[in-house]
């Protein structure tokens, strides 16, 4: 520290971003290469297709049933927002038909919580990493962790519980009449 700097933190580390910082570089670089030629290529296959007719629940069943498949073959987890991109419609888009309650939106939402499922799933059987698939189930697909709490008395703290008579008596023991 020089010259009346008050930083508590290096110089030469004040500013580094050590988000991306790997040990493996090469390893690193040919996972992301691989992510993103994944997903380009539904992009792309999504970009070849005719948009899908939500409102025809026949296409829309086809279309999924295609979608689930270029999933199997590119060994890709499937995706909320994949599925709306191969649809050809964002997933805000697919929410609204969703909360119409129509018979695609019940449908789509039957698919989004069979997509959760198989996250789910994936994450059990140690298929995904466990901490990725449990932030993606609470971002997206609105999983909640829960917790009971029971409450009991405990002898350990207080001692026995004691009788309703057994409290009298230490009142009245504790009354000091004048």
């Amino acid at each position: 520290m020089e010259n009346g700097d008050k930083s508590i933190v290096p110089k030469e580390n004040a500013h580094k971003n050590t988000l991306y910082d790997v040990p493996d570089k090469t390893e690193s670089a040919k996972k992301i290469t691989a992510i993103l030629e994944q997903s380009n290529a539904l992009l792309f296959e999504s970009l070849d297709r005719p948009k899908t007719n939500v409102h025809d629940i026949d296409e829309l069943i086809e279309s999924t049933k295609g979608y689930f498949d270029f999933c199997r073959v590119r060994g890709i987890m499937p995706s909320f927002r994949r599925l709306s991109n191969w649809y050809g419609y964002s997933y805000k888009q697919l929410y609204r038909i969703i909360n119409s309650q129509s018979p695609e939106g019940i449908y789509l939402d039957q698919i989004k919580d069979a997509i959760k499922d198989n996250l789910e799933q994936a994450a059990l059987v140690n298929a995904v990493n466990n901490i990725s698939a449990m932030f993606i189930l609470k971002s997206q697909y609105d999983y909640v962790e829960t917790t009971k709490v029971v409450v009991e008395p405990s002898d350990t703290l207080l001692g026995q519980p004691k009788s309703i008579d057994e409290i009298k008596t230490y009142i009245d023991a504790d009354i000091i009449e004048e």
